[in-house]
């Protein structure tokens, strides 16, 4: 589990590095991470298939593209708050 929430400097790099080395993350919180975009959640999408919960709110630049790669990659995912 990671809480990032409100981390507004965080990036779509932070974000994807996570990805990359913590693959058995379950739960994470980027609610208000102003600058996260569709790459950064696609990448935890791909790299963290035991992701159950997901929470996205108030992050605005996210598009279809990222739900659709939480769907296709997530199967365990049960709560995402978007």
């Amino acid at each position: 589990t990671i809480d990032l929430g409100g981390c507004f400097g965080l990036s779509n790099d932070g974000v994807i590095a996570l990805a990359t080395h913590c693959a058995n993350l379950t739960s994470i919180d980027l609610s208000g991470c102003e600058w996260l975009a569709d790459d950064g959640v696609i990448a935890l999408a791909i790299h963290c298939a035991k992701l159950t919960i997901m929470n996205l709110g108030s992050c605005d630049n996210l598009t279809d593209a990222a739900v659709i790669a939480l769907a296709t990659h997530c199967a365990n995912l049960t709560s995402i708050d978007l």
